[in-house]
């Protein structure tokens, strides 16, 4: 909220621009550089060389003067595209001197505030809207064409169109050239039209040619003409404007394919190696909307700190358009509507090749055009829509400099949606909960580990009758479940949060190396560049660069699923294996929404045999004489999260807790009350039917041993069937776990009976 200078250097020259910055830190757009003092700029003599696009960067410097731009997705070592330099540097590189270029410091808050309060653009921009709301269905400001003398308007129509040159005396074009403006407003034939019409010998000829020589024939060809050129240069206008505006979506489709390339490298992954990228969470679609999303985003950050006002009629027609039909919001949690310009693109469910991929989303950021096609149609077959939309562009002109800083300013954003698509490709979150009793499977111990404080999601109560306790027990199990203690705030379990090889790709202990972290938080690391900047933290170092994930997913509700039904579940707490979870739980990392895996969890049992009820599961006891209970999910939660954000896992102040203590007596048909603090009962399925299945069947097996056969409460079990693996993974709502934690929005969820195939419970 503090109000800072900020300074944007780019190839087109310094601008000073004014800024907005949450927690006070100031961004350069075009290189994500963060400075607050002037001094930080005078203090850093950074070398750089000038080097020809499309040249390695190892090149010596190749000019004695002027000066060279940052790389783009439009000159770097691998492109050449127009031709000219590039700077090794994150900044402009003065060719002479071959140091990094400073801006030119200069006090333009008053002025900047002052452009923002009463720039042109901004007034225009609340008069007409914006470029989508000019061409949209409910604009109020349309307007028939002007009536024209009608002999007049055919001849010239005829002429000013004809397919080849105009013979005065005969002309051959359309009759009708109005009927022309949607099919030309973005190409060049708007100027052909407009060379022929001020053509001043060709209009007197085709009025001499074809018998209008009075007085009042001149002056209605006359008023025919101005008036046609008027509509034709304000074609021409928009139509320019829309050139140059459409070029943004070329240029970020660019910008993407290099964000991706320099994201691999960071992950040490060969282009030419990468497996099938899996379809995010969210969807391709909402990917590429959300890129759209932030590129507007900068558009009107630009335009409002006085750099560049043009830019806020882009972003503010970007953003209507974007929220045209719901798109953003249903792409990112349903199908989008048929009337988005996705309509009938590629599934979302699709693995994609590397390659692939890139051109899907390229393809997907082209699309765009469609609508934006369907917007100059609609403004250049009305003249009032025409009209508004001279007044927008000549109050807020765009320029193809502006575009390509809008561009390189979303660079670092591109890269770290870039690194979410990649990640999943060979990297996993994992996190385990550590009870710290001593006995039960072993803790993972990660070399880069990160470890929230702790908080009473992890509580549980205390599991506290021994062996021959449990063996000469036939009732009253109840009264072997005691108060948190040990298991709660006594000890304090800990949650450990790291990364290593995903799923398929190794094991849980091939930890990410340090230098995937290093390059993250580098100076020109896409934390450093785009977090940092954009959301004002502070991340750095090896530490820093977990925290980035480990902070965003500290409140995960773990969700167990062991491999398979058969073999079930973790094994007993007297192994020394903690097992990992088969469903991810996917969790928001400032918008990459990425797959997370719980192992079960450690350290459960003390040396009296007691074990943390949330270590159900991982028991090694039973009456029989192998000592084993039947293992079951270890998916027992005393408490469970639900954030009320779905993905947004970083804290659980928005959202609603869950709970399940089968121990507690309560009402057959409902629950009489919740312990406090608990919103709604949550249980899972396979741990309440191995604990309870049993013994209703008639059977005399482990269920016996955990809860009283009068203690079956119906309030707990909810709508659980019982008796198969095909229990696992759904919960007492009826829900599945997955629907249970993405849920959000504070309802309870309720699914119904689970899977018949679960059998009855009953």
């Amino acid at each position: 909220g503090k109000e800072l200078n900020c300074y944007l250097r780019s190839e087109f020259g310094p601008v000073v621009n004014n800024c907005v910055a949450a927690g006070g830190n100031c961004w350069s757009g075009h290189v994500g550089q963060l400075t607050t003092r002037e001094s930080d700029w005078a203090a850093k003599e950074v070398p750089c060389k000038c080097i020809p696009c499309g040249k390695p960067d190892y090149t010596q410097n190749s000019w004695p003067s002027g000066a060279c731009a940052p790389m783009s997705a439009m000159c770097s070592p691998t492109v050449v595209g127009t031709g000219g330099c590039y700077s090794t540097a994150q900044m402009g590189c003065n060719c002479g001197t071959m140091l990094a270029e400073a801006p030119q410091i200069d006090n333009g808050k008053a002025i900047a505030k002052k452009t923002v309060a009463n720039g042109p653009c901004s007034k225009v921009l609340n008069a007409t809207g914006s470029m989508t709301d000019i061409a949209g269905a409910n604009f109020i400001g349309t307007a028939e064409w002007p009536t024209l003398n009608s002999e007049a308007y055919t001849v010239i129509s005829k002429c000013v169109t004809a397919p080849g040159a105009c013979e005065v005396s005969n002309p051959q074009g359309i009759d009708d050239m109005r009927s022309t403006y949607a099919a030309i407003v973005d190409t060049p034939v708007v100027d052909i039209y407009l060379s022929r019409l001020t053509n001043s010998g060709l209009m007197t000829g085709l009025l001499q040619a074809n018998d209008m020589s009075s007085k009042a024939d001149e002056v209605a060809f006359q008023q025919a003409v101005a008036q046609l050129g008027q509509e034709l240069t304000a074609l021409k206008a928009v139509g320019s404007w829309y050139n140059v505006y459409m070029a943004l979506f070329t240029s970020l489709g660019s910008e993407m394919s290099l964000a991706c390339d320099t994201m691999l490298t960071v992950l040490a992954m060969p282009h030419d190696q990468t497996p099938p990228i899996p379809p995010p969470k969210k969807g391709w679609k909402a990917i590429t909307l959300n890129v759209l999303d932030r590129a507007a985003n900068t558009m009107l950050l630009i335009g409002t700190d006085g750099a560049s006002e043009g830019l806020l009629a882009a972003g503010a027609s970007m953003k209507a358009a974007l929220n045209v039909g719901g798109q953003v919001a249903g792409a990112m949690n349903t199908a989008t509507t048929t009337t988005a310009p996705w309509a009938g693109a590629q599934d979302d469910e699709l693995s994609l090749r590397y390659d692939a991929m890139l051109e899907f989303i390229q393809v997907l950021l082209l699309e765009e055009l469609v609508s934006i096609s369907k917007q100059t149609k609609s403004i250049a077959a009305n003249w009032g829509r025409l009209k508004s939309a001279v007044t927008l562009v000549e109050g807020c002109p765009i320029s193809a400099n502006m575009v390509e800083t809008v561009s390189v300013s979303n660079f670092p954003m591109l890269q770290w949606f870039a690194l979410g698509i990649l990640f999943p490709t060979k990297y996993a979150i994992y996190w385990q909960r550590d009870y710290q009793q001593g006995n039960g499977p072993t803790c993972e111990v990660p070399s880069v580990v990160y470890q929230p404080e702790f908080t009473a999601m992890d509580v549980s109560s205390q599991y506290t009758c021994s062996i021959n306790s449990l063996k000469s027990m036939e009732s009253g199990a109840n009264n072997c479940y005691g108060e948190p203690g040990p298991c709660g705030d006594t000890k304090k379990p800990t949650r450990s949060f790291w990364i290593a090889a995903a799923p398929g790709v190794g094991a849980v202990d091939d930890y990410a190396p340090d230098s995937f972290f290093e390059a993250l938080t580098a100076t020109n690391g896409v934390v450093t560049r785009y977090v940092n900047a954009q959301y004002n933290q502070d991340f750095s170092g090896t530490t820093g660069g977990l925290a980035v994930f480990g902070r965003s997913c500290q409140c995960l509700t773990k969700n167990f699923v062991a491999a398979s039904a058969s073999m079930g579940m973790v094994q007993g707490a007297s192994s020394s294996q903690a097992l990992l979870s088969q469903q991810a739980v996917y969790c928001d990392i400032y918008d990459l929404v990425l797959p997370t895996y719980v192992l079960s969890d450690c350290e459960v049992m003390n040396s009296n045999d007691q074990i943390c009820v949330n270590g159900f599961g991982q028991t090694g006891f039973t009456s029989s004489s192998s000592d084993l209970l039947d293992p079951h999910s270890g998916n027992f939660n005393q408490y469970v999260f639900v954030p009320a954000e779905r993905f947004k896992w970083s804290s659980d102040k928005a959202g609603k807790y869950g709970c399940c203590l089968p121990w507690v007596t309560q009402g057959k048909d409902e629950a009489d009350s919740l312990p406090e603090g608990c919103d709604f009962a949550v249980c899972d399925c396979w741990a309440m039917v191995t604990t309870m299945f049993d013994y209703q069947a008639g059977g005399k097996g482990a269920g016996d041993y955990y809860l009283d056969s009068g203690s079956i409460p119906h309030a707990w079990a909810g709508n659980c069937a019982g008796g198969a693996g095909g229990c696992q993974g759904y919960t007492s709502t009826g829900c599945s776990w997955t629907d249970v934690l993405e849920s959000g929005d504070g309802k309870t969820p309720n699914c119904g009976p689970a899977p018949n195939e679960c059998g009855s419970l009953v």
